[in-house]
């Protein structure tokens, strides 16, 4: 009796703690991303982990893209995006929250070095939340700084519960 309410606790943990795909991107074409700006641009190329890839060149500016679609989102959920990427750079991931109707709120994004000719997954983990805006939504700009050239595939974002 003790052995399965042990296995039926670790269960329950687990479902509890389980992460929940709500976006994925393998890059292929542009279909979900738009351009942000004038500056710079993004194309897809052969050589992803799997088929092609995203790829950006940036000289004197920051190229900036966009998803296409807000996600639904309700707040207090911890957010973990990853992402492969390869080159020489750097780039950050810049989630928002937003409100309705208008309200955006900034959410804690972060930065990578690039530095590799190997695909490297690169994690960023927040929670959803503010308590200025009544946000529902998350949108998410990726940033590709100056002087980068730098491959990405294999965006994912996976929600889970505290």
């Amino acid at each position: 009796m003790k052995k399965i309410l042990t296995l039926a606790t670790v269960s329950l943990i687990t479902v509890l703690s389980a992460e929940s795909l709500v976006f994925q991107d393998s890059f292929n074409d542009a279909s979900k991303w738009f351009k942000n700006g004038k500056n710079g641009n993004f194309k897809f190329v052969d050589g992803g982990k799997e088929g092609k890839c995203l790829h950006s060149v940036t000289e004197n500016y920051i190229f900036m893209f966009n998803l296409k679609k807000n996600l639904p989102m309700k707040q207090g959920r911890n957010v973990k995006i990853s992402l492969a990427v390869k080159g020489k750079g750097s780039l950050s991931l810049n989630p928002m929250g937003r409100g309705e109707p208008h309200g955006t709120a900034y959410l804690t994004g972060k930065s990578f070095k690039v530095d590799s000719n190997k695909w490297q997954t690169m994690e960023h983990t927040f929670t959803f939340a503010d308590k200025k805006v009544d946000i529902k939504n998350l949108a998410l700009r990726i940033n590709i700084d100056k002087n980068s050239s730098v491959m990405i595939d294999d965006l994912k974002i996976t929600v889970s519960d505290k």
